[in-house]
């Protein structure tokens, strides 16, 4: 779509069948906003629930329509169609809140360069990871100009003209993610932490059961051994390089290529 413009039915419904087949058959599923029913008839479930039925409600008495009635842990799946929604800190924060652990999400967020309040990749997911909820997948689309048919694109295609973006992804178990909380907490109180190595991807320098000391970090260099944040997982790997916002890294056991994440995933420093 031309920056400021709304996206066409194609690409609304190229989005939706991306969020139906990634999140699969489900039970308990919420739509969250007016604008999300077409998307909720389309994905697999056992119950459909939407949210504004209960919001207009919630309005007329004079209460808190932007925090939901149900239960923390009660739905297996949360939508939204609303890219002004999807965005906000109300929306996420209770999409964390209603999924049980492992539970799925699909949101549109339409990504216009220059519009105000739009947050970036960087932005949105680091609000997700934040409250415990981890993207795992996107849709990239922009429009033919004047043809309304939706193109997939990558990244750095999404400059030249507005475009629409689709992410799904899970929440993080609620027992991992507060072990990754009470990490941060000791970083930021006392400035150092202990975390135990679970895998022997950093063979032989760090073995299985090993307890290692961990600082903040907010600039990783080459040969930082860090950690990072991975869905569920909290990962030590070696700093290979960095590229740009991107650090490239890997495990010193590991002989496949090495992979590049953002470094505002990282969460500390291995010092001893």
């Amino acid at each position: 779509m031309i920056q400021g413009s709304s996206p066409s039915a194609s690409t609304l419904a190229r989005a939706d069948g991306f969020i139906a087949q990634q999140l699969g058959p489900l039970g308990r599923v919420l739509g969250w906003g007016a604008s999300s029913d077409v998307l909720l008839a389309r994905v697999r479930a056992g119950e459909r629930v939407r949210w504004p039925d209960q919001a207009a409600t919630r309005r007329a008495e004079g209460r808190d329509s932007s925090v939901s009635p149900f239960d923390p842990e009660s739905f297996d799946a949360f939508v939204t169609r609303d890219p002004e929604l999807a965005s906000t800190t109300s929306c996420i924060g209770e999409m964390a809140r209603l999924l049980r652990d492992t539970g799925r999400f699909g949101m549109h967020l339409p990504l216009v360069p220059g519009r105000a309040g739009q947050p970036g990749w960087d932005e949105l997911f680091r609000q997700l990871a934040e409250v415990g909820v981890w993207p795992r997948r996107r849709l990239l689309l922009r429009e033919l100009p004047g043809t309304g048919v939706p193109l997939r694109v990558r990244p750095a295609q999404l400059t030249a003209l507005g475009s629409y973006a689709v992410v799904v992804g899970e929440r993080i178990p609620r027992a991992a993610f507060r072990m990754r909380e009470a990490i941060r907490i000791s970083l930021q109180e006392t400035g150092r932490a202990r975390v135990t190595v679970v895998s022997g991807s950093m063979a032989p320098t760090y073995q299985i059961g090993e307890q290692v000391e961990v600082q903040p970090c907010t600039h990783a260099r080459r040969g930082d051994v860090i950690l990072f944040e991975r869905g569920s997982q909290l990962v030590l790997h070696r700093v290979l390089a960095r590229a740009g916002a991107y650090l490239v890294q890997r495990g010193d056991a590991e002989r496949e290529r090495a992979s590049l994440i953002r470094d505002w995933r990282v969460i500390a420093r291995v010092v001893g």
